[in-house]
């Protein structure tokens, strides 16, 4: 055993290289970090414009036009809209409409108050609208409501127009239905003039096509005190021609 160590050992002197062990095997690297896709930069939205303001007249118009027809004013007997039952429903309803009626894309005017519109459309609801303030006013004699809307007022030597009052035509129309109920005029077919009284000593004449050439005029006169003229102050003004004051009068 001696011998063949010595034999396979090397001669005197000579070097001997040893190989150098083989480095362990290094870990695979990690995989790089996936970077996150860019986000998606946000859509430009356009700048929402600011609301237009809504021409007064139109909102009332519209929303009468709904309480109405929850209401079935055209459908409701005159004598109950003076019942506590019928104010309470009404005066429900339109608070309820207002809050919904102006959508988002129309503003009221600023100078517009929801109560302000409650209580015009109360007015003309359950009350006569703009003719009641006029028929408790001592300084107006007559009250000329004309088919074009507008109302003509008389007083003693002087004659004013005023622009359509109403609400729309429609609430127009129901008022003046109101006033030829509480009048008592007898509305029958063919009649040009129906004539009624109201409390006081207020006559109501009603003066239709083909008297009334351009539409239905309603004329409401108070006791006139004595030696004034009446209608011949419409004649005066241009409002009314000789004849159809003299009718009127009849």
């Amino acid at each position: 055993e001696l011998e063949r160590l010595m034999k396979a050992s090397p001669p005197a002197g000579q070097v001997v290289h040893v190989p150098a062990p083989e480095p362990p095997p290094q870990p695979a690297p990690a995989p790089a970090a996936e970077r996150p896709a860019p986000a998606e930069a946000a859509p430009v939205l356009p700048r929402q414009r600011p609301k237009p303001p809504a021409d007064p007249r139109q909102v009332y118009a519209r929303i009468f036009k709904q309480v109405s027809d929850y209401l079935q004013l055209d459908q409701q007997d005159i004598h109950t809209l003076g019942s506590e039952d019928f104010k309470k429903k009404a005066s429900r309803a339109i608070a309820e409409i207002i809050d919904t009626a102006v959508d988002d894309t129309v503003a009221l005017p600023r100078d517009m108050e929801p109560k302000e519109i409650s209580a015009r459309l109360q007015s003309e609801i359950l009350g006569m609208g703009p003719i009641e303030p006029l028929l408790s006013d001592a300084s107006v004699r007559d009250i000329h409501l004309l088919p074009s809307g507008g109302i003509v007022l008389i007083k003693p030597g002087q004659t004013r127009h005023v622009p359509d009052p109403f609400i729309s035509a429609e609430s127009r129309a129901f008022v003046l239905r109101k006033l030829v109920y509480y009048s008592g005029a007898a509305v029958q077919e063919g009649d040009s003039i129906i004539t009624g009284a109201l409390e006081y000593g207020v006559t109501v004449k009603i003066v239709s096509p083909p008297l009334a050439v351009d539409g239905m005029t309603v004329v409401i006169q108070k006791t006139a005190p004595p030696g004034t003229g009446g209608m011949r102050d419409l004649v005066a003004g241009d409002v009314l021609s000789d004849k159809m004051a003299t009718l009127l009068e009849y």
